[in-house]
Formats: C-alpha cells, sequence, structure tokens
C-alpha cells in the first residue's frame, strides 16, 4: 500500500509534523486502506491467499519451506 504511494507517505507524515498532531497522516492512512480493499473487493479468498503468497515468496525467497507451508495452511480469512 505505501510503496506505491512512497511520496504521499512522507508528505503525510511532514503535515503531522507540522500540523502537530497525527491526523493528516491518520486520514492518508485509512484511505490508502480503503482504497486497497476495494481493489480486491469481490476477490475469491484464495485467489488473494495465491497473491500474497507470491509476492511474500519473491521478497523473501530464502524462507524455508516449512515456513511456506504453514502459509499455505492458514487462509486469508483466518488473519483477517
Amino acid at each position: 500500500m505505501v510503496y506505491s504511494n512512497q511520496q504521499a507517505y512522507y508528505d503525510a507524515i511532514a503535515a503531522s509534523g507540522a500540523a502537530g498532531e497525527s491526523s493528516p497522516f491518520i486520514i492518508f492512512m485509512l484511505e490508502e486502506v480503503l482504497k486497497t480493499l476495494r481493489e480486491h473487493q469481490g476477490e475469491e479468498k484464495n485467489e488473494l491467499h495465491d497473491k500474497l503468497h507470491d509476492k511474500l515468496h519473491d521478497k523473501f525467497p530464502d524462507v524455508s519451506d516449512v515456513v511456506w507451508e504453514l502459509f499455505n495452511v492458514t487462509q486469508v480469512s483466518d488473519l483477517v
């Protein structure tokens, strides 16, 4: 979520610092969460699970097979 909007993320942190309160940052993060949920609304849980698995496996290729087996046993619905 944040990676694709890194500059806006830092801008929200700066705005919060300048305002002396966290509201700008909290609003930014809630908007990002809502946008992400809307993007994935209606996706099958298994499809989302597969996407998450692929992203994590690409990012952490050295993680042992046992960890991936545990991940595969855990469904996305267990995480939310």
